[in-house]
């Protein structure tokens, strides 16, 4: 097995020298075509097991999109049809251009074993984010972002969805990488089984190594700050050492945005059902050594 920290490194610079020079946006048809591989759309009736998937035994080596669809059928992708991927999909091609790179450079192919599957999707995943965001863009980011402030979860809506074109997941985890006093939370409400308590679910977390916010598929069990959520759909605010949102027992300053549909409240809803059903809120959070300036009228 390759040594992880010296591979993944390679590879992340096989990403670096992939970018094209002096462009913001990569567009991953482009840089398919540069690897001598195509992209295929493929269409079937029945819910995909995977995103995508890499055919090494096709000449030229094929990356294929699962999409559910209405019919059976594939489409392949020109260079100038990249407007027909979504995010995810931009990102699902990157992560199995990573795996083509590997296979190429290295003769290593997709794992099959699950004990070292994890960890070649981990190294594929940085590939792609480094193809995929170039570090100036990251920079320039957070060059807009005082160092003691967090990033505004408007401005992560609008970085990934407008100039990068990818999740918000993906955007945030970089952002993370290259600031070690931010972190974001993607969460939404759910009644705890064993007593119907409203608790925040983290369907996503990802923080700099200065601060440390609850772990994806945790609860946050914190009423002071759900009824902060509940009453503004988006607002700042500041949390001491005692909030469920530092594991730290850090003070922390926190934005927040919600998203998703809110549900009209019924008795007769099942007991999963919340007042809140459909929504979620993007988090944003900052070690905080000063006190919390309101941005939300300049995101």
């Amino acid at each position: 097995m390759l040594e992880s920290k010296a591979f993944q490194s390679r590879l992340e610079g096989f990403a670096s020298q992939l970018r094209p020079q002096g462009r913001r946006f990569v567009s991953v048809l482009e840089v398919a075509q540069e690897l001598e591989s195509k992209v295929c759309v493929r269409f079937d009736t029945t819910r995909p097991s995977s995103p995508a998937c890499l055919d090494l035994g096709l000449r030229p080596h094929t990356i294929f999109l699962n999409r559910r669809a209405s019919t059976r059928g594939q489409r392949f992708l020109s260079v100038s049809e990249e407007h027909l991927l979504t995010p995810r999909e931009r990102f699902s091609v990157a992560h199995e251009l990573g795996h083509l790179i590997a296979f190429r450079e290295f003769n290593l192919p997709p794992a099959r074993e699950k004990n070292t599957y994890w960890t070649q999707e981990t190294w594929m995943n940085r590939f792609a984010a480094t193809l995929l965001i170039p570090d100036v863009v990251l920079e320039e980011w957070l060059g807009t972002v005082q160092v003691d402030q967090l990033v505004s979860p408007f401005r992560l809506r609008r970085w990934a969805a407008e100039e990068a074109k990818l999740s918000e997941e993906v955007v945030a985890t970089q952002l993370c990488l290259k600031r070690r006093s931010i972190g974001f939370l993607k969460v939404r409400p759910v009644r705890r089984k064993k007593d119907e308590h409203l608790v925040l679910r983290v369907s996503f977390s990802v923080s700099g190594d200065a601060i440390a916010l609850p772990k994806t598929h945790s609860h946050v069990d914190d009423e002071r700050f759900l009824s902060k959520l509940e009453a503004e759909p988006s607002g700042t605010t500041t949390t001491d050492g005692s909030s469920a949102v530092s594991l730290t027992g850090l003070p922390l300053t926190v934005a927040w945005r919600r998203a998703g549909l809110i549900a009209t409240h019924s008795p007769n809803a099942q007991p999963e059902r919340t007042p809140y059903a459909g929504a979620y809120w993007w988090i944003s959070a900052a070690a905080r050594t000063a006190e919390p300036q309101s941005q939300l009228s300049f995101w």
